[in-house]
């Protein structure tokens, strides 16, 4: 109906703005809407694949649409949709890459959530050979950036690119990478050094391209950062370098287990040796950290994982940074690697928010290692911090049924003698606690009240064990 009417009136601007801002229609009129403009081309909106006016117009309300119904959480693309958003894209449809390019580096994550599956989705329609060429357009805007610290947009569209390439076909994704990383290997062939975005695509790509024939450039350039680190000019590794070989080795970039041990032995040493300069910077050392600690996990290091755990008390728990990359090690060791963590786990667990969650979860994936030779004591300590977040935000059991109240009472319980139990002695009986008169007869009054309620406690186990 209202394609038929002149542009000129104007009168279905509002009737469709009216629609798609109605939840109940707007995502069938959406998805209507695209499948006629990416599929069904008809003559009054495409012809020889340009937009007739009418197409630009109604094109231009539903991308407007598609912001409006992400941001407000009121309309979901289906995969459907998503596809066809790609078709449009691949085609070269007006406006509908730069909208793309809007999307991939939004503040907004539902809009950056639907940039990832469109560019997911674009080598389907787009092929190798036109999905590399828009790869390398996105590259370069990401390299040109002014800054030398990587922002949110830049790494954003670096995993847009990852997102792109690991859809692509093997060997066309494995040759593009291959280039786009070669100032990584080779940067004296290059006017200056190589953009720190650079790194932060190859730490994109290091998981997006983990298997051969990607692998290969990757591979490469991990043992190019591995002689950068052993190398005998005592140049001192950048932050987003040694961030990438904390990735690469992650991932087992070097090699297999056996035949990279000794390049990981001669990695960890050269890191320690940086580790011990004082003029480090604390987001350099807090990398130099994180690297060391995931070679000293490939090699099973006992003592060195627990010298590295001193560090970090010792000179990374004043930022929050430092201490999501200590965590994160944490969550992910062997619990016989852990020896001394448990002021650590009992630290990240108690702070606060948000590096509370990283604590947490570290806490919770070391209390399921019971079997695995780690400490009673760090056990205990996680077990604790586990059971007290359940007790304040829920009951957090492995079933998601909610557990009875004198369950979660009886817990809480448990933890409080536990605690006062562990107290040591010489604060128990140390004189001259209270400051004053007042106090110790409140205090008095405390553990009066405490004791009464111990004996209630004690009676009610008494008569539910007859």
């Amino acid at each position: 109906r209202w394609a038929a009417m002149p542009l000129q009136q104007g009168m279905y601007n509002a009737d469709l703005t009216r629609t798609l801002e109605n939840a109940s229609t707007a995502g069938v009129l959406m998805t209507g809407a695209l499948t006629c403009l990416g599929l069904d081309r008809p003559q009054w909106a495409v012809q020889q694949d340009e937009l007739m006016p009418a197409g630009q117009m109604l094109l231009g309300h539903l991308l407007w649409a598609v912001e409006q119904g992400a941001c407000t959480r009121t309309w979901q693309a289906t995969t459907f949709d998503v596809d066809v958003l790609a078709i449009l894209c691949s085609a070269g449809t007006s406006g509908c890459r730069p909208k793309l390019l809007q999307w991939a580096v939004s503040e907004r994550p539902y809009l950056y959530t639907i940039a990832l599956r469109v560019h997911c989705a674009l080598p389907r329609w787009m092929g190798g050979t036109r999905a590399v060429a828009w790869a390398q357009s996105l590259l370069e805007v990401i390299c040109v950036a002014e800054g030398k610290a990587v922002g949110r947009g830049q790494s954003q569209v670096a995993s847009c690119i990852a997102a792109l390439l690991s859809s692509c076909p093997p060997e066309h994704a494995a040759s593009w990478a291959q280039s786009a990383l070669a100032p990584l290997l080779w940067p004296e062939a290059s006017d200056g050094p190589p953009p720190p975005a650079l790194w932060t695509l190859a730490r994109r790509l290091s998981v997006a391209l983990s298997r051969e024939p990607g692998s290969v450039a990757l591979r490469a350039i991990s043992e190019r950062l591995a002689e950068l680190a052993c190398s005998q000019e005592r140049r001192r590794c950048q932050r987003h370098e040694l961030r990438a070989l904390a990735a690469a080795l992650r991932l087992g970039a070097l090699g297999e287990e056996g035949s990279a041990a000794p390049a990981l032995s001669a990695v960890a040493g050269r890191l320690r040796e940086l580790l011990r300069e004082p003029a480090l910077s604390g987001g350099t050392r807090a990398q130099a950290w994180a690297a060391h600690a995931e070679a000293c996990l490939l090699l099973g290091a006992k003592d060195e994982m627990r010298i590295a755990i001193r560090y970090a008390i010792r000179h990374l728990s004043d930022r929050d940074p430092s201490g999501a990359l200590v965590s994160d090690v944490i969550a992910r060791a062997p619990a016989d690697l852990l020896e001394g963590g448990g002021p650590v786990v009992e630290g990240l667990s108690g702070h606060r928010w948000p590096l509370r969650a990283a604590g947490l979860a570290a806490a919770a994936a070391v209390a399921e290692r019971r079997q695995g030779g780690a400490s009673a004591a760090l056990l205990q300590v996680a077990g604790g911090a586990v059971d007290a977040f359940r007790e304040v935000h829920g009951s957090g059991a492995s079933s998601w049924a909610l557990r009875p109240a004198a369950q979660s009472s009886r817990a809480k319980r448990r933890r409080l003698l536990l605690e006062l139990r562990d107290l040591p002695q010489h604060e128990l009986l140390r004189k001259g606690f209270p400051e004053s008169e007042t106090e110790e007869k409140e205090f008095q009054s405390l553990c009066l009240a405490a004791r009464s309620r111990l004996d209630a406690w004690l009676q009610g186990e008494a008569n539910g064990g007859k």
